[in-house]
């Protein structure tokens, strides 16, 4: 269990830098593209959810 309570502060840590940083190189993303990707994601989880079990 404690394993899991270091992962999250550093998996924040770890991302804070790597957003500003994206937002630079990437620039803006259509909304049409991102509310597909978003979909795409959410079906890829249910999946895996599924996959995975109880």
């Amino acid at each position: 269990m404690s394993g899991y309570i270091a992962a999250g502060p550093a998996l924040l840590l770890g991302s804070l830098p790597a957003i500003p940083l994206l937002r630079r190189i990437t620039g803006r993303v259509p909304d049409r593209v991102h509310s597909v990707a978003y979909v795409v994601l959410l079906v890829a989880v249910l999946v895996v959810m599924v996959a995975a079990g109880p």
